[in-house]
């Protein structure tokens, strides 16, 4: 397994994590939003890694060593989160924030290892569109920690229709 064969493992399993909260989560709809909106974009993380991977995959040498590594989201468990926890929604955004730090930290070990500008390049886009979840979540803690609910679903500006 090479490094974009392993990144696209990664995203693809990071959409299932994704998916998977959401339904645990349906009955809170601002998080289960905020849920598949991280899928979807996963999704399209894996998409682009495997058009690259169709363009590139003769160029790639194979390094076994991935196969070994463990994805982050690969058999990670769902959030525990208390169903009477006041904070369940504080505590699913703090854990997803760690995941998506893991992320930017793996693949800034993968661009490093990367033996193809086509390689670093794509690290170095999901290191940025992983900084974008980051982002999100924080501003999402923020604003529960300050207000203690976040905006109802339709206020969060995006559609979650998952295709």
């Amino acid at each position: 397994m090479n490094n974009l064969e392993f990144a696209f493992a990664m995203e693809r399993e990071g959409e299932q994590y994704y998916l998977k909260q959401a339904e645990l989560y349906k009955d809170n709809e601002g998080l289960r939003n905020v849920c598949i909106l991280m899928a979807k974009d996963e999704r399209v993380h894996a998409n682009i890694i495997d058009d690259l991977l169709h363009n590139v995959r003769n160029k790639l040498s194979d390094r076994d060593f991935l196969s070994e590594v463990k994805s982050i989201f690969k058999d990670a468990p769902d959030v525990n989160i208390k169903s009477d926890s006041v904070n369940k929604e504080l505590d699913f955004y703090k854990e997803a924030l760690l995941k998506e730090q893991e992320s930017i930290n793996l693949y800034k070990e993968l661009k490093v290892k990367a033996e193809t500008v086509e390689e670093k390049a794509i690290f170095e886009f999901l290191i940025s569109q992983e900084e974008d979840h980051c982002h999100l979540i924080t501003e999402l803690i923020n604003f529960l920690e300050k207000n203690g609910t976040l905006p109802e679903a339709s206020e969060y500006g995006f559609s979650c229709n998952i295709k």
